[in-house]
């Protein structure tokens, strides 16, 4: 008896939860084939709880007719069809295509208005018209521009509906709140995140005018550091008498060691030859956004080149950083090149610098007498620009663009005399996206001695992976070259691309006023794995009318690894 009356509570308590926890339904039905055409392309929610969200989705139903022109229409009183059903009738009538609105041009001018509203609208010193269909955008574009002016909590609204038989108009009632500022900033994620960045790269800064279109932007452009990304956009806390802006930011791996190997046949004993090149950047190791680029290159002709670069950004919470460079060139037993630097660039935008600098060269002749090779010491004053965007929504092609200039008016001078020169270095490189899977790489390099005499020593030597690949590594010496690197890359997954080599070259050494014509052309693939990135080159080349030999193919490999 006790198991009976047990199982009867049981039941009676399933059906009252059954009961109550059952959905309200709504069904909206138009008077004319006119407002029964509307109800059928609107989407609206036919299920609730409570009788109160059923009501919110009618309100919201009536403001979408008023947004689309219905401003004459006519929503009853709902009628209940049974327990848990109700019905909302619509009579829509006559649809207005356009609306006067009228406005206070103090606290919005037509000037503002102009950029604001949709290019159909047609604006005056104290209304606009607009088109019906564009009604609720552009009252959203009103509110947008007044929190982009760092007043969030504006309101707006029409007022005083006015309809006659062919015309509607109404008043546009603003509430305008004060002006927000910025008064602290903080970091979550990445808490060590260097806070001169958030001031000089992103441009974010205390006591400025809340811009909310403009925080995401720039918050978004964390995405161009190498050492740091966004994880969400930004989100902002709202006091009494503060504004607070909460940056989400994640650390990056960003250091990087690369290392290259050559592969040739030597031409008098036909055995296999070997030339490397490491590079090591440590980037941002002691949070503050340093680098540290170590470089060394030893080439199968006997050439020896270490590069050391170090970067200090911003400099005590300046717009500018600092620049050093020390450059060691030897080739074999002819000649050492010792060179220094020191830059300060001006950050002009988080893509864009400039800069300055002092650059000291000086040559060593290790041979006797020799023909047009003596030792010389050089000062220079450098001008440089670069511009960068890195491309981080693709792990195998880290920059979207690069474009580098440098300008360097110096004096050479020997045991004899003194030679005013200008060297110009320009570099620029895009990548040209066809489709989601191929895309065309072009690179441009360039440079440019100006000297009444030239030196030996004083050459630039190219050749290889990293400028005409097929020869081999700074084989060329020259005063003046221009570089065409070109690839069409097919993407076969996210980790694997393979590429066509087509580079071409003219070259000039104005030690014998020699002119070289070079082309390079091959096939190559590249590989990412984990934090690692493989690239393969198989190429030849071609300098003026030689016959082209498959002896003379050259293997470039390439190895890098972030950590």
């Amino acid at each position: 008896m006790k198991k009976d009356i047990l199982l009867y509570h049981i039941i009676y308590i399933l059906f009252l939860n059954l009961s109550f926890s059952q959905n309200i339904h709504l069904k909206l039905k138009g008077t004319d084939s006119v407002s029964e055409s509307f109800l059928s392309k609107i989407s609206f929610k036919k299920s609730f709880e409570d009788l109160k969200s059923l009501q919110n989705e009618i309100d919201n139903i009536k403001k979408e007719a008023l947004n689309l022109g219905y401003f004459n229409s006519h929503f009853p009183s709902k009628t209940k069809t049974n327990d848990s059903s109700y019905l909302q009738r619509a009579t829509l009538n006559f649809r207005y295509k356009k609306i006067t609105i009228n406005y206070n041009n103090v606290q919005i001018s037509d000037s503002e208005l102009n950029n604001i509203l949709d290019e159909s609208s047609e604006i005056n010193v104290n209304n606009f018209t607009t088109h019906t269909k564009q009604l609720k955008n552009n009252l959203n574009n009103i509110i947008k521009h007044l929190s982009n002016k760092g007043k969030v909590f504006s309101n707006i609204q029409l007022n005083n509906i006015r309809i006659n038989t062919k015309k509607v108009s109404a008043d546009l009632f603003m509430e305008i709140s004060e002006t927000n500022y910025i008064t602290n900033i903080k970091i979550k994620g990445y808490e060590k995140f260097p806070k001169k960045f958030i001031k000089h790269y992103l441009r974010i800064k205390k006591q400025k005018t809340l811009n909310l279109k403009d925080l995401e932007e720039k918050s978004e452009g964390v995405n161009n550091l190498l050492f740091a990304s966004e994880l969400k956009k930004p989100e902002i806390l709202f006091t009494k008498d503060s504004t607070i802006i909460y940056l989400y930011l994640k650390k990056q791996k960003s250091n990087s060691f690369e290392g290259y190997l050559g592969f040739s046949t030597n031409e008098q004993s036909s055995k296999l030859e070997l030339n490397g090149n490491i590079n090591l950047q440590l980037i941002n190791n002691l949070n503050s956004g340093e680098e540290l680029h170590l470089k060394y290159q030893s080439t199968e002709n006997e050439q020896k080149h270490t590069n050391i670069k170090l970067k200090l950004p911003y400099l005590f919470n300046s717009p500018f950083s600092l620049e050093g460079e020390l450059d060691i060139f030897k080739k074999d037993s002819s000649f050492t090149n010792n060179t220094q630097a020191i830059h300060t660039n001006y950050t002009i935008s988080r893509n864009i610098k400039t800069g300055i600098g002092l650059e000291f060269n000086s040559s060593n002749s290790l041979i006797k007498n020799a023909t047009n090779s003596e030792d010389f010491k050089r000062k220079g004053y450098a001008f440089s620009f670069e511009h960068r965007k890195p491309n981080k929504q693709n792990n195998l092609f880290p920059y979207k663009t690069k474009t580098t200039l440098k300008l360097t008016l110096a004096t050479r001078k020997t045991a004899l005399q003194k030679t005013p020169q200008q060297n110009i270095f320009i570099s620029s490189e895009y990548i040209f996206k066809l489709n989601k899977k191929n895309s065309f790489f072009l690179k441009s390099e360039n440079y440019y001695l100006f000297s009444k005499t030239t030196l030996e020593n004083e050459l630039h030597y190219i050749g290889g992976i990293n400028s005409i690949r097929g020869l081999t590594e700074n084989s060329i010496p020259s005063s003046q070259y221009s570089i065409i690197n070109s690839e069409y890359r097919i993407e076969l997954n996210k980790t694997l691309y393979t590429h066509t080599v087509i580079d071409y070259a003219i070259t000039k050494n104005n030690t014998n006023n020699d002119f070289d014509n070079i082309f390079g052309f091959g096939i190559g693939f590249g590989l990412r794995t984990n934090n690692n990135l493989l690239r393969f080159i198989f190429a030849n080349s071609k300098i003026k009318k030689e016959q082209i030999k498959f002896s003379d193919s050259k293997i470039h490999l390439s190895l890098s690894t972030k950590f």
